[in-house]
């Protein structure tokens, strides 16, 4: 697998090294070296630029998205055509196209063989908002004896979990069918048959505000009880996004299946 790295117009602000699938990095060199136009595929028009986060990069990412939104502030000496000039050079990131690779399960996958017909069903959405994890971190914080106000004890285990993902906003009712995110493709049965443990979805999308912000944080506590001696504090950081393509790719081969325009 290749590794694409965008020269950006403000390194300081959003600098990553951004993991493609080798068909989506074979079809942009192609259209590179031709000097023509990104193929339609990238939906890439003028200033558009493209950029690709594995799974790796989600953390990342949220710490430079959260810089470039500080960023957007007039410094303590700036003068006001300073702050204008600057403000425009990194704007560019609202632009940007970005591909992400989601987990996925086979069994949000079933076919119909009357339609000849892949159906995908899974994540739920709540507020026409879908939030899909993309990395978890868990660290261990070390053990002690609580007791309750009964008198018993337990050793209680203590962790601090960090969940870094993306909101997806602004979903479409059409793409929903009873709380689970919802879309179909075209296939013919023997691929189907074939293809039916080695799909994965990519999906193409923009920055999106939410409550004024391109990023989503909340936190939550676990408390330990007698039965469950656990304590957990989770965080969760989320990139806002909206979905603009979906891409059905071959989990093995990257070879794109279906790309799925959103309505």
């Amino acid at each position: 697998m290749k590794n694409l790295f965008l020269v950006l117009a403000l390194v300081a602000f959003f600098t990553a090294s951004m993991v493609r699938a080798d068909a989506l990095d074979d079809m942009l060199a192609t259209d590179a070296a031709q000097g023509t136009e990104p193929s339609e595929m990238f939906s890439a028009k003028g200033d558009i630029r493209v950029r690709y986060l594995s799974g790796e990069d989600i953390i990342d990412t949220y710490k430079k998205i959260s810089a470039y939104e500080s960023s957007m502030k007039r410094g303590e000496f700036e003068t006001k055509e300073e702050f204008k000039n600057r403000i425009s050079s990194i704007q560019q990131l609202e632009k940007d196209h970005i591909f992400i690779k989601i987990p996925n399960y086979d069994h949000f996958f079933s076919y119909d063989m009357d339609k000849e017909t892949y159906t995908y069903r899974g994540w739920s959405v709540h507020n026409k908002e879908l939030s899909v994890e993309i990395k978890k971190i868990e660290k261990a914080l070390g053990e002690y004896t609580g007791r309750n106000s009964f008198g018993a004890s337990a050793n209680v285990e203590k962790s601090k979990e960090s969940i870094y993902g993306v909101n997806f906003i602004g979903i479409n009712p059409k793409n929903v069918k009873q709380y689970d995110y919802s879309f179909a493709f075209k296939l013919k049965p023997s691929a189907a048959k074939e293809l039916k443990k080695s799909l994965d979805i990519v999906v193409e999308g923009v920055l999106a505000k939410k409550d004024k912000s391109f990023t989503s944080f909340d936190s939550s506590y676990v408390s330990p009880t007698i039965s469950a001696p656990y304590e957990k504090h989770v965080e969760r950081y989320f990139i806002n996004m909206r979905v603009l393509k979906i891409y059905v790719v071959n989990k093995y081969t990257d070879e794109i299946i279906s790309i799925v325009p959103m309505p």
